[in-house]
């Protein structure tokens, strides 16, 4: 879902599409940690760890001034 969102990114993505991202992420993170912390197999941790060690960078990386300040440009 983030991918896809990411195609909007070129020139018409606001700030609407960066709040969107974020919370899908949020929601994927949650997910994952819940996953985590229930995972009864080996492969299911790596599954999990690995979407929150991947997902926890964008998260934070969209909150970056810069970042707001590219999705908040002008025109």
């Amino acid at each position: 879902m983030c991918a896809l969102l990411a195609l909007t990114y070129d020139g018409r993505a606001r700030g609407g599409i960066r709040v969107t991202t974020v919370v899908v992420m949020v929601f994927v993170l949650v997910s994952s940690f819940n996953q985590a912390l229930g995972a009864t197999a080996p492969s299911e941790f790596v599954d999990a760890a690995l979407r929150i060690v991947l997902g926890l960078p964008v998260v934070v990386l969209l909150f970056l001034p810069a970042t707001t300040a590219w999705f908040d440009r002008a025109k």
